[in-house]
């Protein structure tokens, strides 16, 4: 059999100080069984947890004297342990309270990892909890829980396959190792740091071929992870989305002898591309003006400045212009308004601006119009718009699809009528 150690330790006929083992169990036993006021220490408690997790035969004349120890510990010294013991007045109780974060800084924290877009909901549900258990008790922990599901995650998040193959391209990136790769979908002229990479990769069975590449870095927005991956062989580079990039598993990654400079061309430094990238301010610079209602109190102006700033990292440049509109009321006479509107100035790539209208938080494209180049609205509407305009031919009331059903709905009718008339004439 196992001896069990006993804590009944003596010097000179009087009881030692608390030993570090003492202090450990009774402190993994507050954790783990007093979390609060409403659940305190119990002396016997502590003595059966001692021996069923430790093999300890704790002396139940030192129980308090521990406890008092770990209050005096604690509070004495804070800071040095992530939480504080305290003891309930007049009695010999005690209970532990977790001091790591605050409860709004947990709940901020939390949110935070909740909301990551760089993470699948699988890995964001795991860290929010291993996350809760090291700030707070279970308690806690169960009301934060409660109030987090709430609120819903943001539903754009990349899944957990997408998650393992951006851990490999980061891992590519952090080791910056030679790797090769196919072109699933053609990019665009804009994608790539010069036109004769768009070139090459576009024309003589460029999209066939493999490609070797460094990865740069990685950039995760609302819809999908990019990368931005260096050509060596060419001094450039394309930022392509990781869908968009088959790996060829036939060739081992290899690490470089040399740092690589990242240089495109000859003194260019890719970040400061990348940059420019993200501005849209890489190939064909358009200047772009439009214009959107200013709202209530602002409200549309505030959400936009806000989208605009996020999506472009820059401030929008805009003008208040006063417009009169007559509004038709009901039962009443017609009313003049006046009306502001705000007219935004830019200049970015015709492939940013299209990104911003379309995707950039709350909707620019439900209250944006495109004064200049007008050529723009064609571009960002006109596929739309022929889209639905074939829902409407095909399936729309005065469509085929359309009359059909009307004809159908008719038909009904008239079955019924008759049912009816027969009905009628039966009972008389």
């Amino acid at each position: 059999m196992t001896s069990k150690t006993t804590t009944q330790n003596a010097h000179n006929g009087k009881q030692v100080n608390s030993t570090r083992q003492e202090l450990f169990i009774a402190l993994k036993y507050l954790l783990e069984k007093c979390p609060d006021e409403k659940h305190v220490s119990k002396t016997v408690e502590l003595q059966q947890y001692a021996e069923d997790h430790f093999n300890v035969l704790l002396d139940r004349r030192r129980v308090n004297d521990i406890f008092d120890s770990l209050v005096e510990l604690t509070n004495n010294n804070p800071g040095v342990l992530p939480y504080v013991v305290k003891q309930v007045d007049n009695k010999p109780r005690y209970y532990i309270k977790k001091t790591l974060f605050s409860n709004k800084e947990i709940e901020s924290i939390a949110r935070a990892i909740q909301n990551d877009q760089s993470i699948s909901n699988a890995t964001a549900v795991r860290y929010v909890d291993a996350f809760l258990n090291v700030a707070c008790n279970e308690i806690d922990k169960d009301k934060f829980s409660k109030k987090l599901k709430k609120t819903e995650m943001r539903k754009i998040r990349i899944s957990d396959s997408e998650m393992q193959v951006k851990e490999y391209f980061e891992w590519l990136r952090d080791t910056q190792r030679r790797f090769y790769f196919k072109f699933k979908k053609r990019p665009r002229p804009g994608d790539c740091t010069n036109f004769s990479t768009y070139d090459r990769i576009v024309h003589n069975r460029g999209m066939e071929q493999d490609w070797a590449g460094i990865v740069f870095d990685l950039y995760t927005n609302k819809k999908q992870v990019d990368a931005c991956i260096y050509l060596p062989d060419f001094h450039s580079a394309i930022i392509a989305h990781l869908q968009d990039v088959e790996l060829n598993n036939g060739f081992e990654p290899t690490e470089q002898w040399n740092t690589v400079s990242f240089y495109i061309g000859e003194s260019m430094r890719l970040d400061d591309w990348v940059k420019e990238y993200y501005k849209g301010e890489t190939g064909i610079v358009y200047p772009i003006k439009f214009a959107f209602p200013e709202g209530d109190n602002q409200t549309i102006l505030r959400k936009l400045e806000r989208s605009f700033f996020n999506f472009f990292g820059e401030r929008m440049t805009y003008k208040r212009k006063e417009r009169n509109v007559t509004v038709e009321l009901p039962n009443k006479e017609a009313e003049e308004m006046t009306v502001i509107d705000i007219i935004a100035s830019t200049k970015h790539n015709y492939e940013s601006f299209k990104k911003w209208y379309w995707e950039g938080e709350d909707k620019p494209y439900e209250t944006v119009v495109v004064l200049f180049p007008a050529a723009f609205n064609d571009r960002l509407l006109g596929p739309m718009t022929r889209r639905f305009q074939a829902r409407l031919n095909n399936f729309g009331y005065d469509s085929e699809h359309g009359k059909a059903e009307r004809q159908a709905v008719r038909r009904k009718i008239e079955e019924r009528k008759k049912e009816a008339n027969e009905a009628s004439q039966d009972k008389s």
